[in-house]
This record gives structure tokens, sequence and C-alpha cells, in this order.
């Protein structure tokens, strides 16, 4: 495991290139909260899964309500057999705002110092504090995954809807993800997400040869990030200060080393994707027969800024972008994943 410090503001974790794909597909699971997901591999075969990578449509569902309309115990007795469903309160800002989320059976809360403490809930100090205000937040982690139980009032559970109810009186923009085919919330619509097709011509390509050499680790990472923004340092020799690494720029030195290929870029960006969106895709571009797969694909995910999680059930505070980002370089039996982490955030 390596950690490039190269990129302002944020922490890059590289594990070293890997045979094995159940061991990136399970990292890759603790992402929970992503928004957009982009795709890039060469135009000459996207041919080859363009038919597969176009049924890819993906559905969320947003609604503005009081959480104590929402979270009730028929709502938790509903979602809580269901491990893809994800529920997220957004336009809050994670260093100012309440923030709530529900992930793998669990309802994490990010909470203010003065709401906290009107909640009568048991949660944990945050490590992190409010800009300029020097105030502290509080997190409370609540297992809902076996559903309420209100036998006693002294109990989380019991706590909490009172808290909803008494405490957490105000509207929330709702964002939630199931594998279910069908929510049936009143006040919430039906969003879908289809994949966005564009071409990115003549980019510059470097050796794509797996290689456990940090530089080439760098530049891959650096070359991955500015294909998807379609960056014209890709194209041209634009001026080198564009670029935080140097060994992007010194492609155009020695370019008769490399290539240049027109690449396709797919896209599926809304307010929350599934959580099986990026293993779907995956799947729709590892198949076993050579004939209909791509050479390679890179790919990215870009996290909910102000989610109150960003890998696993670490805490994600606002830094910079508010960076929780997964990159991924796949063959068909070679991969390298990057996870970019806000400079605080755990790993």
């Amino acid at each position: 495991m390596k950690r490039h410090p190269q990129v302002a503001h944020a922490r890059v974790i590289c594990d070293t290139p890997s045979n094995e794909e159940n061991i990136i597909c399970t990292k890759l699971r603790t992402h929970h909260f992503v928004n957009n997901l982009r795709l890039i591999l060469p135009a000459s075969d996207y041919l080859k899964v363009q038919a597969l990578t176009e049924k890819l449509t993906f559905t969320y569902y947003e609604g503005t309500i009081a959480l104590h309309k929402l979270i009730t115990t028929q709502f938790i007795d509903k979602i809580k057999e269901n491990p893809q469903f994800l529920l997220l309160t957004h336009s809050k800002e994670i260093d100012n705002d309440n923030v709530i989320c529900i992930t793998d059976g669990t309802l994490y809360l990010s909470l203010t110092d003065e709401t906290y403490r009107r909640s009568g809930l048991l949660g944990k100090q945050s490590g992190f504090l409010l800009p300029r205000k020097q105030k502290c937040k509080w997190n409370l982690r609540i297992d809902i995954s076996n559903g309420l139980n209100l036998e006693r009032n002294d109990n989380q559970h019991f706590k909490l809807l009172w808290f909803l109810e008494k405490v957490l009186t105000e509207e929330f923009q709702v964002v939630m993800s199931s594998n279910e085919q069908q929510l049936d919330i009143p006040g919430f619509r039906k969003c879908g997400v289809a994949p966005r097709v564009s071409i990115f011509k003549n980019s510059l390509l470097p050796d794509l040869q797996f290689q456990q050499d940090e530089s080439w680790l760098c530049e891959i990472l650096e070359w991955i990030a500015l294909c998807t923004l379609k960056s014209k340092q890709l194209v041209t020799s634009e001026d080198p200060y564009i670029s935080a690494y140097s060994e992007t720029v010194s492609i155009f030195d020695s370019e008769d080393e490399n290539s240049r290929l027109d690449l396709v870029i797919v896209e599926w960006i809304g307010l929350l994707l599934p959580k099986h969106a990026l293993l779907s895709t995956i799947k729709s571009l590892q198949l076993e027969e050579e004939n209909y797969r791509p050479s390679w694909f890179a790919m990215v995910d870009y996290g909910v800024m102000d989610s109150n999680l960003s890998h696993g059930n670490n805490e994600h505070s606002f830094e910079s972008n508010g960076e929780h980002i997964d990159l991924v370089l796949g063959k068909h039996k070679e991969w390298l994943l990057y996870q970019v982490l806000g400079a605080r955030d755990g790993s």
C-alpha cells in the first residue's frame, strides 16, 4: 500500500497492481455514496461493449420531507433486508449542518453541537472542528438492520424517533437508491440516469503495461484524471504549470515512445447512483470472450461531496473539493485501484 502526497489537499492510496478482481470489487463496495461515474476506453473497442453499456441505466428517488415522516417503523421494516438501499440528505454542508445517511443497514448521523445536545442520543465527538467557530460535531451510528425495537423508552431507537419528531423538525432534501425496481413513497419522484457518450480525439496514451514503479503510478493517475476532463494538455503541449505532475508533461518529450488514440468517455451523472452501478459497469466489460471485451478501460467514480461517510464507515470531513474518489485501470486479468481521500478522512 503506497500513499502519494503529490495531490494537494488530499491523500492518494494506491494498491499494487493485482490480478484479483474480487479484491478490487470488495474495496469498491465500501464507497457508498457516488453521484458521478465515468468510463474511459479506446474508441476502437467501444463497439464491442456499446450495446451493454447503453443498457446500463440507473434509478434514484428524490424528495423533500421532514425525516420523522419518512423514517418510521414501517419504513425501516421495508428496507432493513435490502443491503443495496441508500439514503442521504443533500444540499446540506457537512461542516456546518446536520447530515444523515443510511447504508448497510445502519443509520449514520452527523449533528451540530447544538442539535446533538438537544437530541437525547448517545454519540461520539467528531475529530473535526467547524471552521472559525471552533465548535465540534457529533457522530452517531444506529443499527437498524433488524428493524426498530421500541419495547423500552430508554433505548436508542425510541429516542431516535422522538428526536426526529421533536428536535430535527426541519424538512430535508433526501435522495434514495435501491436495488428494488420501485420505491413507492409519497412526494418522491423517480429519476433516471442514462449514459452520455462523448469522443476525446487524438489523446496521448502512456505506457499501460502494469509496473511497480512509483513515477509510473503517478503518471497513470494524472493521465486518467486529465482524460475525464478531456484536457487539452493531452492533445497539445499546454502550459506545464496546469499540471501538478511533471510526468505527464514529459510525455511530449518522448512522444515517439507513446501513441495517440481516440477515446470514448461514457458518463452517468445524478444525485446518487445505486451501489451496484460500479460493479454492473465493470461486469459489462469483463467478458471472457476476447472478441467482445475492450483491451483496457479506466473508470472514475466521484463521491457525494457533503456525505458524512467516505469509504467504509469512516467519517468524511469537507476538505478542498470534498474528495473521495476511486480510479480503476483494468485489463482482463490485471487491476490497479487508486483511492483519493480528503486530507483528514479515514481509510
